[in-house]
């Protein structure tokens, strides 16, 4: 049976600190220099924008159904909680 792997601590300051403005550029140079940076293309763009329309056409309508029907619930007294929840003046907060 093999030993656990060695306890490293985490450093998280990488993560919650701000980058040095002049370190990410050199690094982007240099990931431009060797070919490893991701290139930029229409043909992405176009891709991202037509399966966000296909997604759109899709669920939107099931979304718009469900928000509507929310709100004529709650503005129908059918749900007073969620009533009072969307405005703060209404009758149930006095």
């Amino acid at each position: 049976m093999s030993k656990p792997p060695a306890s490293v601590p985490f450093d998280a300051r990488p993560l919650t600190e701000p980058a040095d403005r002049a370190t990410v550029r050199a690094y982007v140079r240099q990931l431009r220099a060797s070919g490893r940076a991701p290139a930029r293309s229409v043909v992405g763009i176009v891709l991202a924008a037509v399966i966000g329309a296909v997604f759109l056409v899709m669920f939107g309508p099931v979304l718009s159904g469900i928000v509507g029907s929310f709100l004529a619930l709650a503005t129908s007294g059918g749900m007073p909680a969620a009533a009072c929840s969307r405005s703060p003046r209404s009758s149930c907060w006095s």
